[in-house]
């Protein structure tokens, strides 16, 4: 087939176009993080491909958070006579950054790391089960028009339109390469995996704040310039840490679904643009942070909510509660570390003290900030410990937003104890039951869905039931809680100055 910059070249190609943030806006912000797409190429020609058949290919996802594991796994036979060797290169295409990534920070390193070392997250080669050797390298000339057609989303092209506009910005083409020889008649089993983060965008203005859907999507189309079809292949795909009845596939009929897990089985595939993978993991959302009475526009002292569109859906998300904890960890002074002089400096709050006073008390969940947490003061891992929350007023509720663990940094949040389990009654109803994931979750919540009847709630009562083990404490944690009011009309809000 007649190859060009759209199509694929190669059957390991995975095309990353990875966040950087974007310039600050006057008086706001946003910027573009994750992996927008994996499978496309451009600009590196693979060679021997066409010489080797791809007899199956099993792709194994799994659905986080924030980020998604992908294996992969190929059965590849050189049907020739003669020996071959392949050569093909995994292209990552990068930000070159300004060094502000946003309150969540970049977890895969800074964009302009990619200029010299791998982005991807544990990623590794294996064949025949062997490590297979990589380099990678930065290519000088600049990725553009890397979207099949029938890919190209809206905020595809709004992010383009942006970076052009930001001038200091652009897109950097950069490589994994390997090569993999064949004896006559051989057939190898290569298998590759990596974590990757969804692609989104992130933007604000004053209190208003936009972020798009996160997005997956995997080229299968790149798979064409192997000899033949895919003989065989099989898709799973598997919702560990988000809620798979919001996950959106561009593809649905392909898939059979079983509970949290999704399979696709196919023979003699000639992949084209119409195979390729596109999920949506969740909605986007709108976030409009108001006093809840406009008529205390201007009183600090009144409480602030967030008003939030999801899906065509207003709610109100606030922690206007008192809270009442079992037991909690006493207080006590430490020195600084560095995550504390770097949230800091990121806050604006810097200091010259050395030592800070860590407190741990229930009333940190309602403090809306990562740094803090309540933290269970029992022996053991503090299962069936409890918190109950008063609603200053009853009202109802449709969600309980939650972010389990010390999330003050990545190694803070290993070390100690996370909720993994709550048992939640509100008002005396019957309980619900609610697993929470193992991840450092920053700027957004975990959700448990509560029934929505509309009747005011006025006390939520939580039990701890299981635990994430810390690698060193057995203290148990849990950051903050919000609480989720469905509205039943789009309210009337004021502009955000």
């Amino acid at each position: 087939m007649r190859m060009d910059g759209r199509v694929g070249t190669g059957l390991l190609v995975i095309s990353l176009l990875v966040g950087g943030c974007l310039a600050a806006l006057a008086n706001g912000g946003g910027y573009t993080y994750g992996v927008p797409r994996q499978g496309a190429v451009r600009l590196f020609q693979p060679t021997g491909a066409e010489a080797v058949e791809m007899r199956r290919e099993r792709l194994d996802i799994a659905l986080r958070f924030r980020q998604a594991h992908v294996d992969i796994e190929y059965e590849l036979h050189h049907p020739g006579t003669a020996p071959v060797t392949i050569e093909a290169g995994f292209p990552c295409t990068a930000f070159r950054d300004t060094d502000w990534w946003g309150p969540w920070g970049d977890p895969y390193g800074s964009a302009s790391d990619t200029l010299g070392r791998p982005i991807f997250r544990d990623f590794t080669i294996l064949a025949d089960g062997a490590t297979l050797p990589w380099t990678f390298v930065a290519d000088a000339s600049e990725a553009a028009g890397l979207v099949p057609t029938n890919l190209e989303d809206g905020f595809d092209r709004d992010v383009d339109a942006d970076l052009e506009r930001e001038g200091d910005l652009g897109k950097r083409l950069c490589w994994h390469t390997f090569k993999l020889a064949f004896a006559p008649g051989q057939t190898r089993t290569l298998r590759v995996s990596y974590d990757t983060p969804y692609f989104g965008e992130d933007r604000y203005v004053s209190d208003d704040r936009h972020v798009t859907a996160p997005v997956f999507i995997y080229l299968f189309s790149t798979a064409a310039i192997w000899k033949g079809p895919i003989r065989n292949g099989e898709v799973t795909i598997r919702a560990v840490s988000v809620d798979p009845d919001l996950v959106l596939f561009n593809r649905p009929g392909r898939f059979l679904r079983a509970g949290n897990t999704w399979t696709w089985r196919f023979t003699d595939l000639e992949p084209g643009f119409a195979d390729d993978l596109r999920l949506v993991i969740r909605p986007g959302y709108t976030v409009m942070t108001r006093p809840e009475n406009p008529e205390h526009r201007n009183d600090d002292s009144k409480s602030w909510v967030d008003f939030v569109e999801r899906d065509g859906r207003w709610s109100v998300q606030h922690a206007q509660y008192r809270a009442r904890a079992g037991s909690s960890l006493p207080s006590r002074e430490t020195r600084k570390d560095e995550a504390d002089r770097q949230s800091e400096s990121d806050h604006g709050e810097e200091s010259m003290v050395a030592t800070i006073t860590r407190t741990y008390g229930p009333g940190n969940l309602a403090d809306g900030d990562p740094r803090t947490a309540w933290v269970e003061g029992v022996e053991g891992d503090g299962i069936g410990e409890s918190v109950t929350l008063t609603l200053n007023r009853p009202r109802p509720l449709s969600a309980i937003g939650v972010r389990t663990g010390l999330c003050r940094n990545p190694d803070v949040f290993r070390k100690n104890g996370r909720v993994a389990g709550l048992r939640i009654t509100l008002d005396g109803r019957p309980p619900i039951e609610a697993a929470l994931p193992d991840e450092l979750i920053e700027g957004e919540y975990w959700y448990v869905r509560l029934p929505e009847d509309w009747t005011p709630v006025k006390k939520v009562h939580l039990v701890v039931t299981a635990v994430h083990p810390g690698s060193k404490y057995r203290d148990t944690a849990m950051s903050d809680l919000v609480l989720v009011t469905p509205l039943k009309k789009k309210p009337e809000i004021r502009g955000c100055r």
